[in-house]
């Protein structure tokens, strides 16, 4: 089967899951998951989805007939404000407080902390840029780059200045 591209309605919970082949959308399944998920996101061939009113989640995978399985659902901190696959992990990270969680997704398709702590509070742009990840706060412009190390744990390699209220930051390559 070719790359799956997940829907995902949340007001409903609709969920279709297609793949295009070629140059051609085809759906698969179509079904339905928990409403209003605020966050949803892959880690290898898995997919996050999350609540953050209540700190539900739901971990799953698209099978070889495009029908997406559950593997995990449970309930973790409320109120992430970024969630971002790096590499094989994890970052869950909230804003008011600093506070952030790594993870991963188990070979049986669990969902594992490796870390938590806090970093400043406030950042407004998260993004992975490879296997770094780079975190922006608009309003003054300060940057900090850093990668998940191989135990896991978010190491900060670099921090400094730049240009305040950029608004959109794309990783490229």
């Amino acid at each position: 089967m070719a790359p799956n591209v997940t829907f995902y309605r949340s007001d409903d919970g609709a969920l279709s899951v297609g793949h295009i082949d070629g140059s051609v959308l085809t759906f698969e399944n179509q079904g339905g998951a928990a409403p209003n998920r605020t966050h949803i996101v892959t880690i290898g061939p898995d997919v996050l989805f999350y609540r953050s009113d209540d700190g539900t989640f739901f971990v799953g995978r698209i099978d070889s007939s495009g029908h997406l399985i559950g593997s995990q659902s449970g309930s973790t901190v409320q109120d992430w404000t970024h969630i971002v696959t790096i590499g094989s992990n994890v970052l869950f990270y909230r804003s008011d407080d600093g506070e952030f969680s790594v993870g991963h997704i188990d070979s049986s398709g669990h969902l594992v902390e490796t870390h938590s702590n806090r970093v400043a509070p406030n950042w407004t742009h998260i993004r992975a840029v490879g296997y770094n990840v780079l975190l922006y706060r608009s309003d003054d412009g300060k940057f900090s780059v850093g990668h998940i190390d191989s135990s896991g744990h978010l190491v900060e390699t670099h921090s400094s200045g730049s240009a305040s209220n950029w608004t959109h930051i794309v990783a490229v390559g």
